[in-house]
């Protein structure tokens, strides 16, 4: 990877407060393309990516997942790291939002080590449950996309 240049980090969330926190947490050291849209363009979305961030639980919309109600939240998560894998991005973060206590993926997230980093060939893939600046439970919190991004960099 350059390192002359700065990181460029795909971050996908559904939620706007998501994304402002990562345009804060991140936006002075890295170049940011901010998203709520789930999976943009299969393979162009992931153009000239370095790493993409994701949110695991969003809504579906009616032509990506048809036998999903559109709105619902499904586990958008997984398509991007398929889609973003197919394209060649080296560096992929997901995290959960969802309740551990009602969400059976956010729910296996919480089984998973913290912060262990996966090698899938030349990829590497930190799946986490929510890391918040706050606690989760609170209408307020944000994600804390520079933690995940920092195990993602440093595995």
């Amino acid at each position: 990877m350059d390192t002359q240049r700065k990181l460029r980090i795909l971050v996908i969330d559904d939620k706007e407060k998501n994304l402002e926190a990562a345009r804060q947490q991140l936006g002075d050291r890295y170049e940011l393309v901010l998203s709520n849209i789930p999976v943009l363009d299969w393979y162009r979305g992931f153009e000239g990516i370095d790493v993409v961030l994701t949110d695991m639980l969003m809504p579906t919309s009616s032509f990506r997942i048809s036998e999903v109600a559109p709105g619902q939240e499904t586990p958008y998560g997984l398509l991007v790291l398929w889609a973003a894998i197919r394209a060649g991005v080296k560096y992929v973060g997901l995290i959960t939002g969802g309740d551990p206590h009602v969400d059976p993926i956010s729910a296996v997230f919480g089984d998973i080590e913290t912060y262990e980093t996966l090698k899938l060939g030349e990829v590497r893939v930190v799946l986490v449950e929510q890391i918040d600046t706050k606690n989760w439970r609170h209408d307020h919190t944000v994600k804390n996309w520079g933690v995940v991004l920092s195990k993602l960099l440093t595995g």
